[in-house]
């Protein structure tokens, strides 16, 4: 496998999975809202197809609908563990207990007590829905047709008297992992026990017919434990499973059924299926989706100001998930709560340690398990709705890298199967207890109890977990900033071939990153990866990075995205790097490596760049506020915020004038006054600074005379097309000119209001000579932007170029009359 084929298949692994952790915390909301919502706990109601149930009878060989990054591990050809038991040659290392403690985990309706804690994950059994109960008759009576009296032979038994094991070496593990003293052998201990427990599951005996009598005789006895604890229950026993359920529209499950059919006949040409069969399994599939959708209606009818309840239909079918969420999100309305269907990775033990049973409550793991993977997926920029969209997002838009960049990936990637393969099993060690907890082996479940309830115990299990994902991060970053890096020097080539060229933000930061860009300007370096030497550089790079805390890793990718105006993701990798710098110690080993304040500052001006909602103005706003109140004031940093909160309003200004935000009856005046007294205190502020930076004290100059200029045209009253004379723009005019070294080369709004002011106030004699070049300025500016993506631009960029160009060409047009 390539690098480049490597990476799409991480990445796409890793986009399933946050989307899927989305709905985790989503639906865990729900059902457990925080103290302080005001919300009531709601009751979800799960309806499982066919193939769930399939996947409780037999995990072991059902394992890939939960196999999230375990296959990358086998698609690098990585070596498999020569200890692991022989699985059938599919099944990667490690998954059959993950696979076993998410099974039991999807079915979990009554409380189960580990470790002194009491936990179930739904207050009714999950239902099956008639057309998928067809379905899984069908699947039991090719079980029944393998062994003859299968259920009378496995009524007694337990599943480790099916499987023969006596769980004697699993319950040395466990016991060797409690009384560890030594830290340094816990990696060690945990995967011996994960082993351990996949010996335990493991199919038995040398011959391919023992194995397969097995195999059913075990998935029978599970189908039993299923009936015989009331773990699954028919829809027809719901009391809201009315004529109108079990009736839905023929042309809505029609629709669908048609989108299905046309995805699942390929599959179906591929494994010799009939179109009749597959036919019949798309329709039964979209009968249950449409019915779960009229379930939530009539739950909401039914609700009132009682207990809200929402039915869910968790399937393991990717073409289904693929073409429902399709046809969900195409709707602009689209609202997450309708939204039906869930895919069994949301209750994989990596993901809800917090929520099995198993002695540990804390939700860290969680969260820190988000943030490993936003940083993974932030280049998923176009996103429909947030992350619940996330794979939908993905696969409507290319995502392709050179091969060359690809094969400088292929280590950390090997990097990356590993850590993931050995959070399989840390996860694994944490929630066994569940696996085994109507497996038939008392001892081996009274020796987990013991250790889940001994929180001295558990802490280093709960830290070496942390300090895999972490490990997890660090290796990722060098991976996607030279993805990211990537991207922007294309994004820069393209943009510096149209008249927008460069940055769209002022580079006032302080932090260079020396030790890989050399002090070139950061914009000429990310250009620079695209040319003969970009190959070189990037390894380089990834050395470099390799070095760095994670937090100053994500404030240079931060930096890149904004450098070439990819705000929304920049945004994201800002938040997570401040984030992390913010929880950093100030000092000790593992203290703050990046100044809080420069990136609090780049968040503020990517915010502003992507302003299209009041709600990030006031965050932009609250967060300059504090960052000027912790600055001295005769620093540069604390004028660079003052003339950041001028820039602030005067982009609300724009955006509220153009419509761009509702106005909620915001006073522009006032807008406009607090953008001039910041302004006042930046002009007032930089005049101070001494012993800075050259380059620094320019951008800054620049971005005040500019803004003032721009300010002054506003209170002309140009906006409301009047003809007010603009004034006092001379002495920034003349400041422009001193502070900029290369006029051809400066930022395009820089140019822009140079042009409208020198029109504004030119003579009579000149004015239709200016007014013309500035018509013509802002048409060529307008079409070089139409080439651009509306997330690569300010959000009133065009409209304002387009309304001076207007007021040119009148007035161009009422001279030349």
């Amino acid at each position: 496998m390539t690098g480049a084929n490597a990476l799409s298949t991480y990445r796409a692994a890793a986009v399933k999975l946050r989307e899927t952790a989305e709905w985790n915390r989503f639906d865990g909301f729900f059902q457990e809202p925080p103290a302080d919502s005001g919300k009531k706990p709601g009751r979800l109601i799960p309806i499982v197809d066919a193939n769930i149930v399939k996947f409780f009878m037999d995990p072991d060989h059902e394992a890939r609908l939960v196999d999230s990054f375990a296959s990358l591990h086998d698609s690098l050809d990585s070596q498999r563990d020569p200890h692991a038991p022989d699985a059938g040659g599919m099944v990667p290392q490690h998954l059959m207990t993950f696979a076993r403690v998410t099974a039991e985990f999807m079915f979990l309706s009554s409380k189960v007590s580990i470790g002194n804690e009491a936990r179930q994950l739904w207050r009714e059994a999950p239902l099956i829905a008639p057309a998928h109960a067809e379905e899984t008759a069908s699947m039991l009576r090719q079980i029944e047709r393998k062994i003859a009296d299968l259920y009378r032979r496995v009524a007694r038994m337990t599943e480790a008297e099916v499987l023969e094991v006596d769980g004697k070496r699993a319950a040395e593990t466990v016991e060797a992992l409690h009384e560890n003293r030594q830290r340094q052998r816990l990696q060690e201990l945990v995967r011996d026990m994960s082993g351990s427990f996949e010996e335990l599951f493991g199919p038995k005996g040398g011959q391919s017919r023992k194995k397969d009598e097995t195999t059913a005789l075990e998935e029978g006895s599970r189908w039993l434990r299923l009936m015989r604890d009331s773990k699954l229950r028919p829809l027809l026993s719901h009391a809201m499973c009315s004529d109108r359920v079990l009736n839905p529209p023929p042309d809505k499950v029609g629709r669908l059924a048609k989108k299905l059919l046309s995805q699942k006949k390929r599959a179906a040409l591929a494994r010799g299926e009939s179109s009749t069969r597959v036919s019949q399994l798309a329709w039964q599939d979209a009968t249950v989706v449409i019915q779960t959708g009229i379930l939530n209606e009539v739950a909401r009818e039914m609700s009132g100001d009682g207990e809200e309840m929402r039915f869910i239909l968790i399937s393991g079918d990717e073409t289904l998930h693929a073409v429902y969420a399709d046809d969900f999100w195409s709707v602009s309305e689209a609202d997450p709560a309708q939204y039906v269907l869930r895919h069994p990775l949301q209750y994989i033990p990596i993901m809800n340690a917090r929520d099995i049973p198993n002695g540990y409550r804390a939700k860290a793991l969680f969260d820190t398990l988000l943030t490993v993977l936003d940083t993974v997926t932030d280049f998923v920029t176009h996103r429909t709705r947030d992350a619940f969209a996330l794979d939908y997002d993905f696969r409507r838009q290319p995502h392709k890298l050179p091969r060359w960049l690809g094969q400088l990936e292929m280590v950390p990637l090997r990097r990356l199967a590993d850590l993931w393969l050995e959070a399989t099993i840390a996860s694994n060690a944490l929630c066994a207890g569940l696996a085994v907890h109507d497996f038939g082996i008392e001892d081996l479940v009274e020796r987990l109890d013991k250790f889940a309830g001994d929180k001295r115990a558990l802490d280093p299990l709960i830290e070496l977990h942390e300090k895999i994902f972490y490990d997890i991060d660090g290796t990722q970053l060098p991976l996607i900033a030279q993805e990211l890096l990537t991207e922007a020097s294309g994004a820069l080539r393209r943009l510096r071939a149209t008249g927008v060229g460069g940055a769209r933000i002022p580079l006032l930061l302080r932090e260079r990153f020396e030790d890989v860009t050399r002090n070139q300007p950061i914009d000429d370096f990310v250009v620079g990866l695209a040319h003969s030497r970009g190959e070189a550089n990037l390894q380089e790079l990834q050395r470099a990075m390799a070095k760095w805390p994670r937090a100053k890793a994500l404030f240079f990718a931060g930096m890149v995205a904004a450098v070439a105006n990819n705000f929304d993701r920049a945004a994201r990798q800002l938040e997570h790097a401040q984030q992390l710098s913010a929880n950093a110690p100030v000092n000790g080993p593992g203290k703050r490596q990046v100044d809080v304040n420069e990136i609090a500052y780049l968040q503020c001006v990517v915010d502003r760049m992507r302003m299209r909602e009041e709600s990030t103005f006031k965050d932009a706003r609250r967060r300059l506020e504090r960052l000027a109140e912790s600055l001295p004031k005769a620093s540069f940093e604390y004028a660079r915020a003052m003339s950041e909160r001028g820039s602030l309003f005067l982009m609300r200004y724009f955006n509220l004038r153009f419509c761009v935000e509702r106005s909620d009856g915001a006073d522009l005046q006032d807008v406009l006054s607090r953008a001039q007294n910041y302004l006042d205190q930046a002009r007032r502020a930089s005049a101070t600074i001494v012993r800075e930076r050259k380059d620094l004290v320019q951008g800054l100059d620049t971005q005040i005379h500019t803004n003032t200029i721009a300010l002054q045209i506003v209170r002309s009253g140009f906006f409301d097309e009047r003809q007010n004379q603009v004034k006092d723009v001379e002495t920034s005019l003349g400041i422009l000119e001193n502070v900029s070294d290369d006029p051809e080369g400066q930022d395009y709004i820089v140019g822009f209001w140079e042009n409208v002011a020198r029109w504004l106030t030119a003579p009579p004699d000149r004015r239709r000579e200016a007014a013309s070049s500035v018509a013509a300025f802002c048409r060529s500016r307008l079409q070089d932007l139409e080439s651009l993506p509306r997330e690569y631009q300010a959000p009133t960029d065009a409209i304002v170029f387009l309304f001076v160009a207007k007021r040119a060409e009148a007035e161009f047009s009422e001279v030349s009359a």
